[in-house]
């Protein structure tokens, strides 16, 4: 929860504006990632960390001359989408290349945070908010590092080189 709000939380989808049990709330959902990922067309391909991924994946659908800097994300708007937005910004967790933001243009969706990296063995992370927590982005992908090393039980190698 952000911002010192109490709500009782629930299973509601993530979604939905109106799923969420606050919009305070911030909805984490961690899997494993892995080097590798299966096409649509069933070929094995490298996957990459959250900055390739944005650069591969995101900037050809992006106005990238639309750049401007909110709250430490560079964030732009999509093409023919009506203001919807993606941003990406640097994560403080020295071995993570960052995280993707979006935004719908409307009220029904809520902000949607993407990371994916290959520490912990791989894992891609969706973390699901209400758009006016954008200020909030940073410490949200802090808190969420900073949880995942206080559960993990296999410690992180001191020369991650894969990174």
């Amino acid at each position: 929860m952000l911002n010192g709000a109490k709500a009782k939380a629930t299973d509601n989808g993530q979604y939905s504006i109106n799923k969420m049990d606050d919009e305070n709330q911030v909805k984490v959902f961690v899997n494993y990632h892995g080097r590798k990922e299966v096409t649509a067309q069933g070929k094995m391909r490298e996957t990459y960390n959250s900055k390739k991924h944005f650069e591969v994946y995101r900037v050809p659908s992006l106005d990238v001359s639309s750049k401007r800097n909110i709250y430490g994300l560079d964030c732009y708007n999509r093409k023919k989408s009506n203001g919807s937005e993606s941003c990406f910004g640097h994560s403080t967790n020295s071995l993570v290349s960052g995280f993707e933001l979006h935004i719908a243009n409307d009220d029904i969706h809520n902000m949607t945070i993407k990371i994916q990296e290959f520490i912990y063995g791989g894992v891609k992370i969706k973390a699901f908010t209400h758009p006016k927590n954008i200020n909030k982005a940073k410490e949200i992908d802090a808190a969420i590092w900073r949880l995942l090393a206080a559960w993990n039980i296999a410690p992180l190698p001191t020369d991650n080189k894969n990174n």
